[in-house]
């Protein structure tokens, strides 16, 4: 489980501060080098939790899925 807060940005070079597309390389690089089976998104900001819902989590998913040759 990974506990974390971050920003989303239009560019970054820093874990969880980047576009959506930045975060979801970095999550699913974490699921598969770590076993990462859990990330909380600590943050209260309805525009950052729905874009880590509708668009990081599914974005994950599908990339770790691929890396494991798992169909989607």
């Amino acid at each position: 489980m990974l506990n974390g807060r971050g920003q989303f940005s239009s560019t970054s070079d820093v874990f969880q501060a980047g576009p959506a597309k930045q975060w979801i390389e970095q999550l699913a690089e974490t699921t598969l080098t770590y076993g990462t089976s859990a990330f909380i998104l600590m943050a209260d900001d309805p525009y950052t939790t729905e874009l880590y819902a509708n668009e990081v989590a599914p974005g994950v998913r599908e990339m770790v899925a691929v890396a494991r040759g798992v169909a989607v």
